[in-house]
C-alpha cells in the first residue's frame, strides 16, 4: 500500500536553501542535484515504509500521525 506523503512547507524550504547553498555558495553543482535527487529517493521510499517509522517528535504532528524519515545518503 502507497502512503501520500506530505513536505511540510517549513521543511521544503529548508530543502531548498540546502541545494541553493551547495550549488551557489560550494559551488557544487553535481553535489546540490545529489541532495534533490536523495530527497526525491526519500519520499518514495517513505511512501512505501511509512507505517514502520517512529511518529514525528512534534505531538501535534504525531497526534495526526505523521512519521519522520531522513535522507539515506545525507545528514543536515
Amino acid at each position: 500500500m502507497a502512503y501520500k506523503v506530505v513536505i511540510l512547507p517549513k521543511t521544503q524550504m529548508r530543502l531548498e536553501r540546502y541545494i541553493a547553498y551547495t550549488k551557489d555558495v560550494l559551488k557544487n553543482p553535481t553535489a546540490a542535484k545529489n541532495i534533490a535527487m536523495d530527497a526525491r529517493n526519500t519520499k518514495k521510499r517513505l511512501a512505501t515504509i511509512a507505517p514502520t517509522l517512529a511518529l514525528c517528535t512534534d505531538e501535534e504532528l504525531a497526534s495526526l500521525g505523521y512519521r519522520t524519515i531522513h535522507f539515506l545518503f545525507h545528514v543536515f
